[in-house]
C-alpha cells in the first residue's frame, strides 16, 4: 500500500484517493498523529519537507517502508503513478516475474498485448501490486463496482483474465487457492 502523509489539504487528497481506489490502486492519506494505522507499508509519500524527518523516524520504528518527498513540479495523482508504476517494475523483476507492462487497457505480457476490460485491469493491478494472497472479499470491495459484488464476480473475472492469457501466450496469470483468495503464479 502507498500511504500520502499530508496535515493540511486532507479533503483533496481523500479525493485522489477514492479515485485511485476505483483502479484497483492500494493507497491511504493520513496525517502524522495517526500514520501509526497504515504502518508498516510499502511506499510513504510526505507532502511537506517539515515532517519528513518525523515520518523517516516512524516508518523506521515500524517496518522498513520507503519515504518518498512529493515532488510538487508534478500533479500528486502523476506522482502516485509514479511511484506506484516503479513499485510495480521492482517487484515484476526483483522476483522474477515476466516481463510486464500496463497500459490503459493494454497489457503487454512477453511482447503479447491482451485487451482486458476495466475491471479486469483493476484487479489484475491489485494483484500484482501484492505481494501475497488477496482474498476474494478484498477485490470485490476495491474493484468491482455496484451492490452485487461478491466472490463468484471475482471468480468470472479472474476466470476472462486467464482465458485472455491463455490465449494470447499459452499459459494462465492468476493462480486461485481456496480459503487464501488469488495471486500472480510464480
Amino acid at each position: 500500500m502507498i500511504l500520502i502523509v499530508d496535515n493540511t489539504k486532507r479533503k483533496m487528497r481523500s479525493e485522489i484517493v477514492s479515485s485511485f481506489f476505483k483502479n484497483g490502486i492500494p493507497i491511504a492519506v493520513s496525517d502524522t498523529e495517526h500514520m501509526d494505522i497504515y504502518l508498516p507499508c510499502d511506499r510513504i509519500i510526505v507532502t511537506e519537507r517539515y515532517i519528513l524527518e518525523d515520518v523517516k523516524y516512524l516508518a523506521a520504528m515500524y517496518g522498513k517502508s520507503e519515504v518518498t518527498l512529493y515532488d510538487e513540479s508534478v500533479s500528486l495523482g502523476d506522482f502516485v503513478l509514479q511511484i506506484y508504476n516503479e513499485h510495480l517494475r521492482k517487484r515484476c523483476e526483483g522476483e522474477g516475474h515476466r516481463r510486464v507492462e500496463l497500459k490503459g487497457s493494454s497489457f503487454t505480457f512477453f511482447r503479447k498485448s491482451v485487451f482486458l476490460t476495466g475491471t479486469e485491469m483493476r484487479i489484475l493491478r491489485m494483484l500484482l501490486y501484492y505481494r501475497d494472497w488477496v482474498s476474494a472479499e478484498r477485490i470485490s470491495l476495491y474493484c468491482l463496482r455496484g451492490s452485487k459484488a461478491d466472490g463468484a464476480s471475482v471468480a468470472v473475472h479472474v476466470c476472462n483474465i486467464n482465458r485472455k492469457m491463455k490465449a494470447a501466450t499459452g499459459f494462465e496469470m492468476v493462480e486461485k487457492k481456496r480459503y487464501s483468495g488469488y495471486k500472480i503464479m510464480e
